[in-house]
């Protein structure tokens, strides 16, 4: 099979000559250029996903065929680069022939943040080569090529996005490229080698096997140090020991994000299906979590004290408890603080939503004191997935619950909005809720009802809330909901897809950054990330641009 550098300069040619055919076979307009952008994009993909995912898929699928990828994923990566230089080279030719039609389809931030990305695509390639790659260390380069690879394609999803109109090619690769990431990820040693030893360590391993040959036979004479690798000093046994369980770790912190990220993502619904309706914030909807919460435990210690001893039939009675309670605070919230305020100005009700916030926490606060209060445990147990170096991997039958749960909830309320005449409703007055209300839809009753079943959903996530972490206080309601509101805004306002989304998101990012860099900062992270992707996309993720007609 073709391999080495003759592979590059094959699919180098192949790419531009696909380009310069495009191009020409419409006459060289603007058309043809547009094509072209589009082909040289979705090549540039291919190849950036084939030299990403090359370590990942020889992991998993062992054979020739990967394992000839694998050999040649640095030369998949030059290829890639060259692909996209040419990428450019045709959008630079559209804004000379159409600078118009160029500034409609781009923008300055679009520009700096592809300029950035070529920057990295530029070091990934250069780094590609054997002495590059030696003098950087396989510390340095696995950072960069993990830190380029993904800004590159996020980078490249916008920026692509802006010219021309991201369709379903796109969305298989990027799940290629998450899974690659997942299977790749690992744990770099908290105390590296120093010296000598370091150097042998660079050169052992090295992403470039010639590298390996040449100058690892110059370092072999003394081998590593014992006191830095538990295994055979004259190996990097000690070191993919330590990889093996940074990925178990890894995943132990996937499974926990998740989780989290689920019970944000049921909070966020709350908020987004009363915006898509009224076009308004409820800030006091983490309050109705908090209450939510607390009305859970009471219904346990009910259950406690009335001798129900069966786990499944106490969480049904009190998940019904709780969500008849929280769904009358939700419905008292609309009539009190937003029916009276409809027509007047918009600042009004959001301010009558944070009188009712904190209303409600100073309400728990008096009734039931400052002190947190523990929950007993529902439910325990769970299974390990794998072991590895002495690290579990272990799920628990709680966490299965909480993601299931969110699932099918996510799942009911989507057949809901869509299929119900309930529904039916809800999208009228998200329309124009005065032509609904001529059409003969009850405005009144629809909002009262949206603002009954976000109130429900957030009773759901409380309950889930303290039975996974045990412990409740009355200021959780003001972090939950902010959380939740940021998962909203990040994942698209008014978009049942993207609050979940979002909340998945927001769970990821405080998880990881809580595990690998500092807790104390994972909110600013979460927040920073947030206004990255406002910049880029107003609209959030899933979210669509408002369009008033005039």
């Amino acid at each position: 099979m073709m391999a080495g550098w003759r592979l590059v300069g094959v699919l180098s040619f192949l790419v531009a000559a696909m380009a310069a055919g495009l191009v020409i076979s419409h006459g060289g307009d603007v058309e043809g250029l547009r094509v072209a952008i589009r082909a040289t994009a979705r090549t540039s993909l291919v190849l950036f996903v084939l030299a990403f995912t090359a370590s990942a898929l020889v992991e998993l699928l062992p054979s020739e065929a990967t394992r000839w990828q694998r050999r040649n994923r640095r030369y998949f990566g030059v290829s890639f680069a060259v692909s996209h230089f040419i990428h450019l080279g045709v959008i630079l030719a559209l804004a000379s022939v159409d600078q118009a039609l160029f500034w409609r389809l781009t923008n300055i931030s679009t520009i700096v943040l592809a300029g950035s990305a070529y920057l990295f695509i530029a070091a990934m390639a250069a780094t590609s080569f054997d002495r590059p790659a030696a003098w950087l260390g396989p510390r340095k380069w696995r950072l960069l090529h993990l830190i380029g690879g993904w800004y590159i394609w996020i980078s490249f999803a916008i920026a692509v996005g802006k010219r021309v109109p991201l369709d379903r090619f796109y969305w298989p690769m990027g799940a290629l490229v998450l899974a690659a990431a997942i299977v790749r990820f690992r744990h770099v040693p908290a105390r590296p080698p120093a010296g000598r030893d370091r150097r042998l360590l660079r050169t052992l391993t090295s992403p470039s096997p010639s590298c390996r040959r040449r100058y690892g036979p110059r370092f072999a004479r003394r081998p590593l140090t014992p006191v830095h690798w538990r295994q055979d000093p004259g190996t990097v046994v000690g070191h993919r020991a330590g990889e093996s369980r940074g990925m178990a770790y890894f995943s132990q912190q996937l499974i926990n994000a998740i989780t989290l990220g689920a019970i944000y993502g049921l909070i966020a619904i709350g908020y987004t299906m009363v915006y898509g309706i009224i076009g308004m914030i409820n800030f006091a909807h983490g309050e109705v979590f908090m209450m939510g919460a607390f009305i859970s435990l009471i219904g346990f210690m009910i259950c406690s004290m009335l001798g129900i001893g069966s786990a499944p039939v106490a969480i049904l009675l009190v998940l019904l408890l709780a969500m008849a309670f929280s769904a009358v605070y939700g419905w008292a919230i609309e009539r009190t603080a937003y029916r009276p305020l409809r027509g007047s100005f918009r600042l009004a009700p959001l301010i009558s939503a944070i009188g009712v916030s904190i209303a409600l926490q100073n309400y728990v606060q008096l009734v039931q004191g400052a002190r947190p209060k523990p929950g007993g445990q529902v439910v325990s147990g769970g299974f390990n997935l794998f072991s590895t170096d002495g690290f579990d991997v272990r799920v628990t039958w709680l966490q299965i619950i909480i993601v299931v749960v969110t699932v099918v909830l996510m799942a009911g309320f989507t057949w809901l909005i869509a299929r119900t005449s309930l529904g039916r409703q809800q999208r009228a007055c998200e329309q124009d809720m005065k032509m609904a209300s001529l059409l003969g839809v009850n405005v009144d009753r629809t909002i009262s009802l949206t603002f009954v079943l976000g109130a429900a959903l957030a009773a759901v996530a409380g309950m889930l809330f303290l039975m996974y972490y045990g412990v409740i206080d009355f200021f959780i309601g003001f972090l939950a909901g902010i959380k939740a509101f940021t998962a909203a805004v990040l994942g698209g306002i008014g978009s049942l897809p993207g609050a979940m989304l979002g909340g998945l998101l927001i769970g990821l990012i405080e998880v990881f950054w809580a595990a690998y860099f500092s807790s104390e900062y994972k909110d600013v992270a979460a927040f920073a990330i947030l206004v990255l992707v406002l910049i880029f996309r107003p609209s959030g993720l899933l979210g669509k641009p408002e369009i008033e007609k005039v």
